[in-house]
């Protein structure tokens, strides 16, 4: 295949960094209008209801992305990492490196329950996946654990 000039890793980049600069910004307002509606929000007492709990195994959600793409010899190539999503597991690392000391979400930390989270490679392809293939959070569920 000739290349005419074309540059695809700088263009997969520089795609990939605003693809990051959007879901950055996006996600800054919608933190900002949520905490507009927590102090305008009024509880009366507590409430008697209960939500139905979905058990998420978080620690094999992580252990199976590992394996998949991540291990020294993982069960897909890198063309099916690339295809799925959208970029190479390099770059993918390194936006992953620069984001968790960024931004409290992408963290791993204890839960309500003192239960590990979701770890940062779990939460970035979630979001990553989101991004590439301009999916709703809970198609994400089957494969990865989070919703």
């Amino acid at each position: 295949m000739a290349n005419n000039g074309y540059d695809s890793s700088s263009s997969d980049e520089t795609g990939a960094n605003i693809m990051f600069l959007e879901m950055f910004e996006n996600y800054q307002r919608k933190k900002t209008m949520k905490k507009k509606e927590k102090t305008s929000m009024v509880v009366h007492g507590a409430t008697s209801s209960r939500r139905r709990t979905v058990p998420r195994d978080r620690v094999s959600a992580h252990e199976n992305l590992f394996q998949n793409y991540f291990s020294n010899h993982p069960l897909y190539p890198s063309s099916d990492f690339r295809n799925r999503f959208r970029m190479r597991r390099e770059l993918f690392n390194r936006i992953m490196e620069q984001i968790v000391p960024f931004d409290d979400y992408f963290k791993q930390k204890l839960d309500a329950t003192r239960k590990l989270g979701f770890s940062p490679q779990v939460k970035m392809a979630a979001a990553m996946r989101m991004l590439a293939y301009g999916t709703a959070a809970d198609l994400n569920d089957d494969y990865l654990k989070i919703a």
